[in-house]
């Protein structure tokens, strides 16, 4: 958790992994055994589900919630709210179609 900011009202459930220059803004909320590579910017009033993983200089905007087992490619930027079991990509962070 090196070089982490995480501000006020900030749940980190067990077993989650923050690499180094994380930010997590106010109120934010990670689920039990998540994954936040380096760089990973979480706006205001964010919530991830148990299990997410998300990769290098990801951005999460305010008010988003990703549901258990979502998985964001690095440089995602997340703007809507996702259901569990999903992966995304791109900007703005879309979901992978299912092979």
């Amino acid at each position: 958790m090196a070089l982490s900011v995480l501000e006020t009202h900030v749940n980190v459930g067990e077993h989650a992994l923050l690499n180094v220059g994380t930010s997590i803004a106010h109120n934010g909320s990670l689920g039990r055994c998540c994954s936040l590579g380096p760089g990973v910017r979480l706006a205001g009033w964010v919530a991830l589900g148990d299990r997410c993983d998300l990769g290098v200089g990801c951005c999460v905007r305010p008010r988003v919630t990703l549901g258990p087992d979502t998985r964001v490619g690095a440089g995602g930027a997340v703007v809507a709210d996702h259901p569990g079991s999903v992966t995304l990509v791109g900007v703005p962070a879309i979901p992978l179609p299912r092979a």
